[in-house]
């Protein structure tokens, strides 16, 4: 049977969330994308749900253009509500990128039709594609270069300073700790091992 969903590349994602946030540069304030102005602009409405992590973080219907979040973590963990709204949205941007002529109905059925391995790289997909917003790989990287000498300079302990670069960075780009791990280990800043020490 063939794949109806063909993994993406890292460069591809890059690309897509390169030309997508191209067109939209209004939505940054300094490093923090915008993601609940910029999704509303894109005609998406957002809804908080109260429980909804008993099943999910977030959530995007296969039709209509709304979001549904649990409400927990919308009210109380702005950085990980920015993450979830980031990906649910990636889900749309990956729907539109690889299936641009079919019908809400059409696509339904496709992804329904996901066998699990086209399902996981479909989410991972949507995940890498969530960081590459939030955290933009030119202003990632060179935030990233600039304080990792800024903080070799007070400490001698590699751990110390990418612990110290990943805190800043995370209050930069409103993020997760966790997820500036992530994003430094995909673009190659740090090794998976200097992340586990930490």
């Amino acid at each position: 049977m063939e794949s109806r969903y063909k993994r993406k590349t890292k460069r591809e994602l890059e690309q897509l969330a390169f030309g997508f946030l191209k067109s939209k540069g209004a939505f940054f304030h300094g490093s923090k994308l915008l993601i609940e102005e910029l999704i509303e602009d894109m005609g998406f409405e957002i809804y908080p749900v109260p429980g909804l992590s008993k099943f999910a973080e977030g959530f995007l219907p296969r039709a209509g253009k709304r979001i549904f979040v649990d409400e927990n973590q919308m009210l109380r963990y702005e950085r990980r509500y920015r993450f979830t709204l980031s990906e649910e949205f990636a889900h749309h941007l990956l729907i539109q990128e690889v299936f641009p002529h079919k019908s809400a109905k059409e696509i339904a059925a496709t992804i329904d039709g996901f066998d699990e391995a086209e399902y996981c790289d479909f989410e991972r997909n949507a995940k890498y594609l969530a960081g590459a917003l939030l955290m933009p790989t030119p202003q990632f990287i060179e935030r990233f270069q600039t304080l990792e000498v800024l903080f070799s300079e007070g400490s001698a302990s590699r751990t110390g300073i990418l612990y110290s670069v990943i805190r800043e960075l995370g209050k930069e780009f409103s993020v997760s700790d966790q997820s500036v791990g992530i994003r430094a280990r995909m673009l190659d800043l740090v090794r998976e091992e200097d992340l586990g020490s930490l």
